[in-house]
């Protein structure tokens, strides 16, 4: 008979606090699991789930004020109140972590090869020499290309998907017994995402060590775990194996997930119905119920697409000055977006994406081409012509927080365009303000409140009222539901249509995500190498793709569901 083999991971009946002005504020409740050695486990739930303090709490990197109850086995040991000096041993031989944004967490004036050596040599007794050579191995077990050249390479000259493999080897390089994967794969694009995934699987069956991947895209999730731990305002609501995450949930939460959910073989689009919401009622015994919502197919007549064009882009072509050279980010581009249509943008990290609507917006020059703006070849305007043509054409951003300023309240923030574009009289700015707050689904209380005290989600709809306060015909989106969750990513994109509806809008929108694409979009366009490689209206592109590119891409993210 073969035995199971004891946890690597085993998580008893966890309760994790933090001291607050008023009271403590609980982040994990009595949540068990375990993870197995060579076991993949998701955790999977919404921002404040829980999900990255039950990471933290595992690899003991919380603040000191942080309260514990429960256990925390890794290797059969508990390691809670450890001291540190066991910590810090304990950490990338026994359990190893790595996190969703690899360019914060490596030291940007140091090369690669010197930061992996020295997680290395902080474990083991290691000449610089016998260092290098083994971060030249590692390197090439996390497949990097040319990676005796990477070797003395800084961060900066990687790309997103290499730095996220330099992260890996160094989280594997004392040969851990648990991988902790957070978010690893949120800001990558399908193929490269797919990559680290596959890279990930093979070193768990390669190394023999458990995998925790937490992740709130549960696409993901059935096709790289075996089981999943559904987590909602620090609870466990429910755990199930992977494979029946989709077909046979069974607490509301989770059903409420999946039918939030965004496919790209479920083949939705906002013409023929606004997406699901979930809804969540906190009752007086504290306890929670959920509910779906789905909300009435938005009314809107197709666009005119042989009409005047709100933007047309003609052989426009945008050149940076490196070290190196010149480097063209956009070569030979041509696109148009016809009134009310909603033009999608996709391709890798590189291809050219952000520039071109960079550009567009005027916030970086052209050397070639046009850009014809209502009519208007507005290439060439500056001063009172380019002010009056921002009021009519805005952008809405990934960063939410980053865009937004931290000092500012949010009635700063929306009366800020207004002054600049000569709305004089305060009570009518006042009056815009709070209309445009409505609009987005914010209180008027929001007007005296700062950024940080806001949701991700409410920090994009305070992005969106900012692009929209002025009125716009066009509007640029690049990845602007990216960093949400599920259901906020919904709320968002439903309030996208329904702003797109009441304000007769053109929307440029950009994305890696080709499921947030194919359904918000009724023509899609193709980037690769600062080139259009594709064009199509949002039905065929999906089911008939010509270029080897576009199958590429939608192959990566197929094999994901």
């Amino acid at each position: 008979m073969i035995q199971t083999p004891p946890p690597v991971l085993d998580v008893r009946n966890l309760w994790l606090s933090f001291p607050g002005h008023g009271g403590d504020t609980t982040a994990v409740a009595g949540l068990s699991f375990s993870v197995r050695p060579g076991q993949a486990v998701a955790l999977v739930g919404e921002s404040g789930c829980g999900k990255s303090s039950t990471a933290l709490a595992i690899m003991q990197l919380l603040p000191d004020t942080a309260r514990f109850a429960g256990e925390i086995r890794l290797d059969g040991r508990n390691i809670v109140g450890l001291p540190r000096k066991e910590l810090r041993a304990m950490r990338g031989s026994t359990a190893a972590m790595i996190f969703q944004e690899p360019m914060t967490s490596l030291n940007p004036v140091h090369r690669i090869g010197d930061q992996i050596a020295e997680a290395l040599r902080a474990h083991e007794q290691l000449s610089y020499k016998a260092a290098r050579a083994r971060a030249l191995a590692l390197l090439e077990q996390v497949r990097i290309p040319d990676a005796a050249r990477r070797l003395d390479a800084y961060p900066h000259q990687l790309s997103g998907g290499q730095r996220q493999r330099v992260m890996i080897a160094m989280a594997i390089s004392g040969r851990p017994k648990l991988l902790i994967a957070d978010e690893p794969t949120t800001a990558l694009d399908a193929t490269i995402q797919a990559q680290i995934l596959q890279l990930l699987d093979e070193l768990r069956q390669e190394l023999g060590m458990g995998l925790l991947l937490i992740t709130h895209d549960l696409a993901l999730v059935s096709r790289w775990t075996e089981d999943v731990v559904v987590m909602h305002h620090g609870e466990k609501m429910e755990q199930l194996p992977a494979v029946d995450l989709f077909s046979n949930a069974h607490h509301p939460y989770t059903r409420g997930l999946i039918g939030a959910s965004i496919r790209l073989d479920r083949s939705q689009h906002y013409r023929k119905r606004r997406l699901p919401e979930i809804r969540v009622v906190h009752n007086p015994d504290d306890t929670y119920a959920f509910s779906l919502e789905q909300r009435e197919p938005a009314r809107l007549a197709p666009p005119l697409l042989d009409s005047h064009p709100v933007l047309a882009v003609k052989n426009l072509v945008v050149r940076y000055d490196t070290p190196r050279g010149p480097f063209t980010a956009v070569d030979d581009v041509s696109l148009r977006i016809a009134p009310g249509e909603t033009l999608g943008l996709v391709g890798e990290s590189g291809s050219g994406k952000s520039t071109l609507s960079k550009a567009v917006m005027r916030l970086v020059p052209a050397h070639e081409g046009r850009i014809v703006f209502k009519g208007e070849d507005i290439g060439a305007f500056s001063g009172k012509d380019l002010r009056r043509v921002r009021r009519d054409m805005q952008m809405v951003f990934q960063d939410p927080y980053g865009s937004l300023n931290p000092r500012h309240t949010v009635g700063e923030i929306l009366e800020g365009p207004l002054a600049v574009h000569e709305v004089d009289d305060a009570r009518e700015r006042r009056k815009r303000v709070l209309d445009m707050l409505d609009r987005v689904g914010l209180p008027a209380r929001s007007v005296n409140r700062l950024p940080h005290e806001f949701s991700g989600g409410q920090r994009q709809r305070i992005g969106i009222a900012r692009a929209l306060i002025l009125n716009p015909s066009l509007v640029v989106c690049d990845e602007p539901v990216s960093a949400l969750d599920v259901s906020v990513q919904s709320q968002i994109l439903n309030l996208l249509v329904e702003l797109k509806e009441s304000l007769n809008l053109s929307y440029l929108f950009i994305s890696h995500d080709l499921a947030v694409v194919q359904y918000i979009s009724d023509r899609v366009v193709v980037m690769k190498d600062a080139k259009v490689v594709e064009e199509n209206d949002h039905l065929h592109i999906w089911t008939n793709p010509r270029h080897d590119y576009t199958r590429a891409l939608i192959n990566a993210v197929a094999r994901e569901q």
